[in-house]
């Protein structure tokens, strides 16, 4: 199957009710993943996408990918991210200039 464009997200009020009752296949990518305008990959179902989107566009969580009304089924990207490390530097700024000398 061949996806050009995101149709809308799950976070939007009208996607939100039409996926209520629908059967939604999750396409699992990682946030590397997410960030590519073109990939093949399967769904959890099993049906192979072949992700071919303009430049610049990049995959967000929920993202519709494909919607059967028919069939009521629809296919959601699912952005798993990784974990982040935070590092806080102002409170470096006021340590005492003596501490970082003395650690060199």
């Amino acid at each position: 199957m061949l996806v050009e464009s995101v149709l809308g997200n799950v976070d939007e009020p009208t996607w939100a009710a039409r996926l209520d009752a629908a059967e939604v296949d999750r396409l699992l990518l990682d946030q590397w993943e997410a960030q590519k305008n073109r990939l093949r990959k399967q769904t959890r179902d099993g049906v192979e996408v072949a992700l071919s989107l303009g430049r610049g566009n990049r995959l967000r969580d929920g993202d519709v990918l494909y919607w059967d009304e028919q069939a009521t089924r629809a296919i959601v990207a699912h952005v798993q991210l990784g974990e982040v490390m935070v590092v806080d530097l102002s409170r470096l700024a006021k340590e005492p200039v003596e501490v970082g000398l003395r650690s060199a």
